[in-house]
């Protein structure tokens, strides 16, 4: 069981940030990474089309073996935690994009008003508003569906012209002036950080989810006893996709600064 890999999965190339965060932090570990991009984007779906849709990768990534389950994708973390933690059982941990992004936020100090970005599916889950509220009742929240960034991102624009512009019509809501923090509530959204920046004048902490969601899971696997005894051996790496595109190829291999092999898979009709 510790030798077994790690799975990941995302609607699409967004979760690859989580996954190279992840191999940088664990690179002993071994991992399946499975972008089920036939369906996406998950974020304009109904919450029991993604349930649905999680469960049935979920069940998948059993079958491969896997000892621990990343979601990587805020609209399936959002409505669909529950659901694979339940079919995932006892013995297979289960972490989500959000929670240890609304933990992270306490170690800002002097943060009064904060904006959440994501996809419909995320921002009407309330579910970054409600945690955070929550946990610190102080802070002001402002949430915005921005559901055009994951499809640019998908299509290979982002640090252009064509983002910053898309970026800009978003974010010039009266709502998201002053903000001190940005999460990006969708695993995509890594990929526009540099245009993130930019439009905010570097003026505003954007949180880097991957990193933080990384050390979530060494955390789970270390307390648990699941981390590979070939410490000295770098872990293979396994990317699957059920619908594969040259642009998730090229998007893919720019994220990495390496040759990615995608192996496409339809796990619907296995």
């Amino acid at each position: 069981m510790i030798t077994a890999p790690i799975g990941i999965f995302d609607s699409g190339i967004g979760g690859l940030t989580i996954a190279k965060a992840i191999r940088k932090r664990l690179p002993a570990e071994s991992f399946i990474y499975f972008g089920d991009t036939a369906h996406m984007p998950y974020g304009e779906k109904s919450p029991q089309t993604i349930r649905e849709f999680s469960s049935g990768i979920a069940h998948h990534l059993l079958n491969s073996q896997c000892k621990a389950i990343v979601i990587a994708c805020n609209s399936a973390s959002a409505t669909a935690f529950e659901e694979v933690r339940t079919l995932c059982g006892e013995s297979v941990p289960v972490i989500n994009v959000i929670d240890p992004v609304i933990d992270y936020i306490g170690n800002f100090s002097g943060i009064h008003k904060i904006g959440v970005i994501g996809t419909r599916a995320t921002i009407n889950s309330g579910i970054y508003a409600q945690k955070l509220t929550e946990k610190y009742p102080e802070l002001t929240i402002e949430s915005l569906a921005t559901p055009l960034f994951a499809q640019m991102v998908e299509e290979g624009f982002y640090d252009n012209s064509v983002s910053r512009e898309v970026i800009r019509a978003y974010l010039k809501n009266d709502a998201f002036r002053e903000i001190e923090a940005l999460i990006l509530g969708c695993t995509h959204y890594p990929l526009l950080q540099n245009d993130l920046k930019d439009f905010f004048w570097d003026k505003v902490q954007i949180i880097d989810s991957p990193m933080v969601v990384a050390e979530e899971l060494a955390n789970v696997i270390l307390s648990k006893g699941l981390q590979s005894q070939n410490q000295n051996k770098t872990g293979a790496f396994e990317c699957q996709v059920s619908y594969l595109t040259p642009t998730f190829q090229k998007i893919a291999n720019t994220i990495f600064g390496e040759s990615v092999e995608l192996k496409e898979l339809d796990i619907w009709k296995i």
